[in-house]
């Protein structure tokens, strides 16, 4: 496939993206405080969001601003005459961004497509997997920045201590006064 490119809207003669989901920055002249050098251009290294999707970060004028890179590629190469809200990844890998595996869709269509369902259930049901912000395998109990042990139940805070084990009695006492136990 041949990769073809455009420069990124706001950005224009500075960034472009591609057909295949890769950025880069285009050589420009740019002031180093008392004289200009030419900046040659180069292909951008993405980051990996906590989403999961990767993500690129342009800046202009001394202001940065992170773009999602499937959302670049959408608006360069895919028509939306009905002004869509949100880009689908067809094949469901967030990382693949090129333009033949993107479409646009609504919030809805984005939610339902695919195996979406299905993924989010076995990992609702499978303790094995890891729930984020857990550290602790526990239900409700995690441990926090400071080290120090947390506990909640239906999303209300218990309180802070010491250790695994007093976070986890309080939670299961918060359980039982809640459901009569």
């Amino acid at each position: 496939m041949v990769e073809i490119w455009k420069d990124i809207k706001g950005f224009e003669n500075m960034y472009a993206v591609s057909n295949l989901g890769r950025v880069k920055s285009k050589a420009r002249k740019v002031w180093n405080h008392n004289n200009y050098w030419i900046r040659p251009e180069r292909i951008l290294k993405a980051q990996v969001s906590d989403r999961g999707y990767l993500r690129i970060r342009l800046g202009h004028n001394k202001t940065k601003c992170t773009r999602r890179i499937h959302r670049l590629v959408a608006e360069a190469f895919i028509p939306n005459p009905d002004n869509l809200p949100e880009v689908n990844h067809k094949n469901e890998d967030k990382t693949k961004n090129g333009a033949s595996n993107l479409e646009w869709c609504t919030s809805h269509d984005n939610k339902v497509y695919g195996t979406r369902r299905e993924r989010v259930a076995r990992k609702v049901s499978d303790p094995s997997i890891p729930r984020k912000n857990n550290t602790s395998g526990r239900k409700g109990v995690s441990k926090n920045s400071r080290g120090k042990w947390v506990a909640h139940f239906n999303r209300k805070y218990l309180g802070t201590f010491k250790t695994f084990d007093e976070a986890v009695k309080v939670r299961e006492k918060a359980e039982k006064e809640a459901y009569n136990f």
